[in-house]
């Protein structure tokens, strides 16, 4: 996922949503669909089934288009804003700026002047820890397995 203008954010854990607009006609010509479990957005799917984000995945964080990733993150919570422009003051922090308009302005440079009455998708994700991370909290680590997987047997005791 390219974070072209937030990058920084993101590595510095202060963005933990994003917003992203919703593609006019979907891929394939076909509108998205929402795909729901318990009553929470669970998935984002266009076109012949192609998913393009589902709660639980895990992304590159990427500062630019064809860049290498800087880092990872899991996609938590999904949901559909009627109104880019309608994002509360709670949520412009979580996108990583001091306010609404804050966030609107950066919105409006990188979508244009009326993408603010668009709809869009949020996105809310945790950041995952890197080897470097790990190796900071272990320094015995040396890789050789996913930093979630080294992460979750941590917190399982150290079991393998």
């Amino acid at each position: 996922m390219i974070f072209q203008h937030t990058a920084a954010l993101v590595l510095a854990g202060v963005k933990t949503q994003t917003r992203r607009p919703v593609a006019r006609g979907g891929d394939f010509h076909q509108p998205p669909r929402s795909v729901f479990t318990d009553g929470e957005c669970v998935e984002i799917v266009y076109g012949l089934c192609r998913n393009r984000w589902r709660v639980g995945q895990t992304l590159a964080v990427q500062p630019g288009r064809g860049q290498r990733a800087i880092a990872r993150i899991r996609v938590t919570a999904i949901r559909y804003e009627a109104r880019a422009g309608a994002i509360s003051e709670v949520d412009a922090r979580a996108e990583g700026y001091d306010d609404p308009a804050a966030f609107g302005a950066v919105w409006q440079a990188m979508h244009g002047a009326a993408a603010l009455d668009q709809p869009c998708w949020c996105l809310t994700f945790d950041k995952l820890p890197s080897i470097s991370d790990l190796r900071g909290i272990d320094p015995g680590f040396t890789g050789g397995m996913d930093a979630a997987d080294y992460v979750r047997r941590m917190r399982d005791g150290g079991e393998s």
